[in-house]
């Protein structure tokens, strides 16, 4: 071995003979790309220059999976799978959104519409032409004071309404003092025979609790015009409101001790009535727009009340708002 060198050389790599330094007797050949190779190698003894041997290997390297043409299209076809599938989805979620936003301005239009419709019923002719007519009789009968109080009264619940009508929710005081205010002119076309009460449980913050606007006066006018107004005597009505044990729930509860929903539906009936008053449908239309949208939905129960002689003693309206 002190005498002999050796050379090689790769066809399809290199064509070139290359030498071995002396005593070196392997070689090595890193990250050959794939494809048919013949490796050649020739010793050389150094005391016979001239006299060799060339022995040769046939070498074959195949193409890895990675880059084989259908491992390629696997991939590309793959690719092309996921960035459709993306933008689907992608698009997909966009519609949906766009579908969840135009049933949102949907339901807002027809909040609107329905807040129109309760202001409508809030300020119907009947009232305006009672409360009207009443000024008219003051006036008459030279009562100064009596007429300035109650135009002044009016025209601040009709201002009320106005502003209201503009908001889709209010805080429960707000709420109330109009519902206040048109207790005092109602009980005036009552000709003062007619009590009523609105209780608030100390627990209940006026400032904080919102509610849907112009929301709870057409029960209490449904009260007053189908239990109450048919009752010559004795008329009472309660209104009170309070939280339910757990705190999640506003409780207003309306109670009249009127002649009751069947005796009201026969008069209403022989005088070939609606019987179902316009405030209250509409606010029955506004709650199914308002719950659309809402987790916790509003709920109103009507209890129809009797004696242990299973006479009528009137009805109760309960409002359960989140």
């Amino acid at each position: 071995n002190e005498n002999i060198t050796y050379k090689h050389r790769l066809l399809g790599y290199n064509d070139s003979w290359l030498a071995l330094g002396e005593r070196e007797n392997s070689v090595k050949y890193n990250s050959l790309p794939a494809g048919n190779y013949t490796f050649e190698v020739k010793a050389i003894d150094n005391a016979i220059p001239n006299k060799s041997i060339v022995k040769q290997i046939n070498i074959a390297i195949k193409t890895p999976f990675w880059k084989s043409w259908w491992f390629i299209t696997i991939i590309a076809i793959t690719l092309l799978l996921i960035v459709w599938l993306y933008y689907t989805q992608k698009i997909k979620k966009l519609r949906l959104k766009q579908k969840t936003n135009l049933e949102r301005e949907r339901v807002n239009r027809q909040l609107i519409a329905s807040q129109l419709e309760n202001l409508r019923s809030q300020m119907n002719p009947h009232f305006i032409f009672n409360a009207l007519n009443s000024i008219q009789e003051y006036i008459v009968l030279n009562e100064k004071e009596l007429a300035s109080s109650y135009l002044v009264k009016f025209s601040r619940l009709i201002r009320m309404y106005l502003e209201h009508s503009q908001k889709q929710e209010v805080t429960l005081k707000e709420e109330l003092e109009p519902l206040s205010l048109y207790l005092t002119l109602e009980q005036n076309r009552f000709e003062d025979v007619l009590e009523y009460e609105i209780n608030i449980s100390p627990e209940v913050p006026v400032n904080n609790i919102k509610v849907p606007s112009l929301f709870i006066q057409p029960y209490v006018e449904n009260a007053l015009k189908h239990g109450l107004l048919h009752k010559k005597e004795d008329r009472f009505l309660l209104v009170s409101l309070a939280l339910n044990n757990e705190k999640t729930n506003l409780i207003c509860k309306i109670t009249d001790n009127g002649i009751g929903r069947k005796a009201s539906e026969l008069i209403n009936e022989e005088k070939r009535k609606q019987h179902i008053s316009f405030a209250t449908a509409a606010n029955r239309k506004r709650i199914d727009l308002i719950n659309t949208n809402r987790k916790h939905k509003i709920v109103v129960n009507i209890t129809d009340l009797y004696n242990d002689k299973n006479e009528s003693e009137g009805t109760q309206v309960e409002i359960i708002i989140p």
